[in-house]
């Protein structure tokens, strides 16, 4: 680009002086190439109705990084004052997608007149016209499917490689300038190539000046390497003259390289896949299964299960004979379990060493579509490891339940297993159909890869107090689930529904997929991750989606709760719990973080719902406590609680030594019904909570609390027990839309038991209707705890009415029992029944600077 630009400025600087100085343009095209051409033209002789040119050009793709350079010297004869012949030779050097390397002669012929100019062009490679790239494959694993063939245990296929071919070329073009249209020219061309697909194509274009030196044109190709492309191109002529000039017609523009139209390259080239021409043994130790197949004999050994006569039966003997007579043979694959699609009907079955099952299409080429695969009705698959090198493949396949209470998959003691496009269980419209309570079990393995799977398990067979499990992990390293979904249902009373219960220390990775509980019986205990008291994990979660829902009675849902130094990345998804019933109390905690778990979350959100008609309803969004901490980047959290009875709902909560931080998001805090009772701490919304020394850090966040149709308060950050809370440039908002009855629930920032809250650069908002029954304060310092506030504004707009409009007040600070506020820099709006800037009781101070 350095060396266009360069001469690019040489042509503007030179070519104002004569018509015989060097012509330069630039134009791109709209393709799927979008290629960008420069091209220089050269005058070098003109005597004697002779005239002589050397032209150069070079394009390049940025989409498909493929490119060509040309050179060639024109000569042209005037043989009359209206007409005339050329010929031309042209050098051409073209690089294709995948990376061939092409040298092409373009000699040509043509006739020019004021009006017409018609050429014709060969284009004669130099050298190979196919060019490969890399190693060898099999056929099939580029999509190429027709090379395949079954014997007795084995397939047979052929490689290939990736080349580029051209070949020898022709084209005619046709072109007409109509100078009542300042010389907009029309042309079209047909050209044709000795190569694969034999392209014929058409190529038609219309070029037309407009301002100075920009031209546009229109153009459509057809070939059956590109189909039918629409291109729109600009050109800009860098030699000093508009592009509309009456030129000499003698010094038009080669007509030729008609494939640059929509390409970089100047010639048609072909990329693909080609034969390497050999029939080769690609894959053997294959054992075929179809349904309406013979029965295995174990006397028949090796002439059981072939192509040509597949097995019908899937129990644990014939795949353990299989296996023991795989052994006696020189197969060099370990043995595969063909199976065509139907039912195959075992009590349980068994893997043994590196076999693997996989579900075919009825010509066995293909692995089975999602829409037909082949079910497998048993209580149990077991995959047991035996050596460290064992490895083993379950894809394509459907397990459905034969009435047994097993998990559907069994693995132990494995070093490598591959679950792949499997539908494990399912739902009926009711639920009430024989089914698994748990799709995979794993114990003691590592390197456990769950994909493009759906597990739906329920206990409707088990019954009352049994756990649901979609993954129960028993000491598992390197658990990945990518692009599946997860499904566990109960509709009794029950222990746990959950999408992954983790026994012992585990390392999972969670991608692309969908998990989604559900209990509908009383006691339930929704979650959708849970690890077990005293279990550590290393939890790894990206662009997922996670739904717990719980609807009965004393009910619970969550999305993890983990524990033992765990280690947990979130980024990129979205988490949703609810919990509703209309008798007595629910709970819905989206986080549970105990003893020294960290965890990390970005670019997410976070969804909480909690509602009691007859008891009460609290919503959590986190819950930490025993040194655990959280950093939540750019997320956006939601926790509402709707509640008959004494509760609240918060969106963090931190004891005991637990620490926050918080950067970027909205982090908002509802709460609808309760009410507050004589000796018991009243209800409400509060954002965040700190506790019994713990810590919180807020940078460019918003935070809201509400609260409506009660008694209940709103509030943004409440700190005690010698907390630390640290706010910075940030917007803390809290509502109260029915009023409040107590001091503390009137506040949008509070801090008691000696803690210490710092306030920076933020906006704190107030706002209450209803009935007021209490003071309004923006700030609130209690019991020995310190609260700065510097270059921020502080606003209240007490819209509620007072009972008692003599002395109920509205008040920026309010430091009480010993508790000490710094106003510093800052502003304070307040619009209210009895406004004032501070109000101080029991040793409390305000102290205001600046």
């Amino acid at each position: 680009m350095k060396k266009a630009f360069i001469l690019f400025l040489l042509c503007c600087m030179t070519t104002t002086f004569a018509d015989s100085l060097p012509h330069f343009n630039l134009s791109t095209q709209t393709s799927s190439q979008n290629p960008w051409i420069a091209d220089l033209w050269l005058p070098l002789h003109d005597v004697d109705r002779n005239y002589v040119f050397a032209n150069f050009n070079g394009a390049y793709s940025p989409r498909k990084y493929t490119r060509s350079v040309e050179g060639g010297g024109i000569f042209r004869r005037r043989l009359s004052d209206w007409w005339g012949l050329g010929g031309y030779a042209y050098l051409s050097y073209n690089r294709s997608l995948l990376g061939g390397d092409f040298f092409t002669a373009n000699p040509g012929m043509e006739y020019l007149d004021e009006h017409w100019h018609l050429s014709w062009n060969a284009y004669l490679p130099l050298g190979a016209t196919r060019r490969g790239r890399g190693n060898t494959v099999w056929a099939d694993e580029v999509g190429i499917y027709q090379y395949i063939t079954f014997t007795n245990h084995s397939q047979y296929n052929q490689k290939v490689r990736m080349t580029s071919s051209t070949g020898v070329g022709t084209d005619l073009i046709v072109g007409y300038r109509v100078p009542s249209l300042d010389n907009t020219k029309i042309s079209a061309g047909i050209y044709y190539f000795n190569m694969p697909k034999h392209p014929v194509g058409f190529v038609a274009l219309i070029e037309s000046p407009t301002y100075k030196r920009i031209s546009f044109n229109l153009g459509f190709s057809h070939d059956p390497l590109t189909n039918n492309s629409v291109t729109l191109g600009v050109k800009l002529h860098l030699d000093g003259m508009q592009a509309s000039r009456n030129e000499d017609w003698m010094s038009q523009p080669v007509q030729h390289n008609l494939p640059q139209v929509t390409q970089a390259n100047t010639i048609p080239i072909s990329s693909g896949y080609r034969s390497q021409g050999d029939i080769l043994l690609q894959k053997d130790n294959i054992w075929f299964f179809d349904p309406r197949g013979l029965a295995y004999d174990i006397q028949r050994g090796l002439a059981n299960c072939t192509y040509e006569h597949p097995c019908s039966t899937l129990y644990p003997l014939v795949t353990q004979d299989i296996a023991l007579t795989a052994q006696t043979q020189n197969f060099q694959n370990q043995p595969s379990l063909y199976l065509r699609p139907g039912t195959y009907t075992s009590e349980f079955l068994v893997l043994f060493g590196n076999q693997s099952l996989l579900g075919r299409s009825n010509d066995y080429i293909f692995p089975a579509a999602r829409d037909n695969l082949p079910q497998i009705v048993t209580s149990e698959l077991f995959i047991s490891g035996a050596n460290d090198n064992q490895s083993n493949t379950v894809a394509t396949i459907a397990l459905r339940n034969n009435g047994a209470n097993f998990s559907a998959i069994s693995i132990s003691n494995a070093q490598s297993v591959y679950l792949d496009q499997l539908q494990i269980g399912e739902f009926d419209a009711v639920n009430t159909h024989v089914n698994y309570s748990t799709g995979i079990f794993i114990l003691d393995s590592q390197n456990v890869y769950l994909s493009n799977s759906k597990i739906e398990v329920n206990n409707y067979l088990t019954g009352d107090n049994t756990s649901v499990f979609g993954i129960d992990a028993d000491r598992v390293n390197n658990l990945v689930i990518k692009n599946s979904s997860i499904d566990s249902l109960s509709n009794n009373l029950t222990q746990f529904t959950m999408g992954v219960g983790i026994r012992a220390n585990s390392t999972i990775t969670i991608q692309n997929s969908r998990f989604n509980q559900t209990g509908t019986g009383a006691d339930s205990k929704v979650i959708n991750i849970l690890g077990f008291d005293g279990v550590s994990t290393n939890l790894i979660v990206d662009n997922s989606v996670f739904t717990a829902d719980a609807a009965g009675d004393q009910s619970g849902a969550a999305h993890f709760v983990f524990s033992a130094n765990s280690v947990i990345d979130i980024n990129r998804s979205t988490f949703t719990a609810n919990t509703s019933s209309a008798g007595t109390n629910n709970d819905t905690e989206g986080f549970q973080l105990v003893d020294n778990t960290f965890l990390t979350m970005r670019n997410s959100t976070v969804s909480n719902t909690a509602s009691s008609s007859a008891g009460t309803a609290a919503s959590t969004n986190f819950f930490l406590y025993d040194n655990s901490r959280i950093e939540l980047i750019n997320t956006n959290l939601y926790a509402e609680g709707q509640s008959a009875g004494v509760t609240g709902s918060t969106n963090i909560t931190l004891l005991d030594h637990a620490r926050a931080s918080v950067t970027g998001g909205t982090l908002e805090t509802y709460m609808v019904g309760g009410t507050a009772a004589p000796g018991v701490e009243p209800s409400g919304a509060v954002t965040i909570w700190a506790l019994n020394d713990s810590s919180t850090y807020v940078t460019d966040a918003h935070l809201i609390a509400r609260s409506g149709n009660s008694s209940t308060g709103a509030v943004v950050i409440q700190a005690q027990d010698q907390s630390q809370v640290s706010i910075n440039h940030s917007r803390l908002n809290s509502y109260y839309e029915q009023g409040n009855t107590t001091e503390v629930a009137s506040t949008v920032v509070i801090g008691a038991g000696t803690s210490h809250l710092d306030v920076q650069e933020s906006l704190i908002w107030v706002k209450t209707l209803g009935v007021m029954n209490t003071n309004l304060s923006v700030i609130t310092a209690i019991q020995n705890s310190d609260i700065t506030v510097a270059n921020s504004v502080l606003r209240a707009f007490n819209l509620a009415t007072p009972t008692q409009p003599e002395t109920l007040k509205t008040i920026g600070a309010s430091a009480m029992d010993s508790g000490t506020i710094y106003l510093n820099s800052s502003m304070v709006y307040l619009v209210g029944n009895g406004v004032q800037l501070s109000s101080t009781t029991g040793n409390g101070q305000v102290i205001v600077t600046n």
